[in-house]
């Protein structure tokens, strides 16, 4: 499904035992190839997410808000060799996402508040990162 020219998913999330999770593993692992970036045991993700003075993205969450947007890097693996900016929308119960691999210098000055690198971008995600920073002051 479309939405504004986005991609839209489901993402489901389901709190399961242990035993749960071997089954559903071993089931999924029959039909499904796993992610190019896990090794044996998976993968490790990092996230540091932005949120404006008002901590919205947080409070819209915790008060089921249907429409809602978050800003997050990520690194795998405890791992600077590949970072990503991602931009997360909600919309009632389907997802969009845009993101843009940056390097570990321009996660720097992300994390000091310096988003104008992003400006001239030719990444949608980065563009995006920048209007929302200036105008939600992230």
């Amino acid at each position: 499904m479309k939405y504004n020219g986005h991609t839209l998913r489901h993402e489901l999330k389901y709190l399961i035992n242990y035993a749960e999770y071997r089954a559903i593993s071993l089931a999924a692992g029959k039909i499904l190839y796993p992610d190019e970036n896990s090794g044996d045991d998976g993968y490790f993700i990092r996230s540091l997410y932005f949120d404006d003075l008002y901590d919205s993205a947080y409070l819209d969450k915790q008060a089921g808000v249907l429409r809602r947007r978050k800003h997050r890097i990520r690194i795998y693996n405890c791992s600077d060799a590949v970072i990503k900016f991602e931009i997360k929308d909600k919309f009632d119960s389907y997802i969009s996402k845009i993101s843009a691999s940056i390097t570990p210098e321009q996660c720097r000055r992300m994390i000091r508040g310096n988003f104008d690198f992003m400006i001239d971008s030719d990444k949608q995600a980065l563009r995006a990162g920048f209007i929302d920073a200036r105008t939600r002051l992230l």
